[in-house]
């Protein structure tokens, strides 16, 4: 039985769905191997939802009858 060298956590910058995996646990991977894919549909529904927020809060700033 053969054991890894050492193992390692990767934590990720997004959320989402892993909508495919290219490294099963116990391949071999280098710097720079893509090892998953993130659903893009999910990525795309929450940069669409935060530039909305964002929309919205920068018209409640910039509204007169602010309070």
């Amino acid at each position: 039985m053969s054991y890894p060298e050492f193992e390692i956590s990767l934590p990720s910058e997004v959320e989402g769905i892993i909508s495919r995996l290219f490294a099963k646990e116990g391949d071999f991977v280098s710097e720079g191997d893509k090892i998953l894919e993130v659903d893009k549909g999910t990525l795309d529904q929450k940069i669409t939802a935060a530039k909305a927020a964002f929309t919205a809060s920068k018209k409640h700033l910039m509204s007169p009858k602010r309070h």
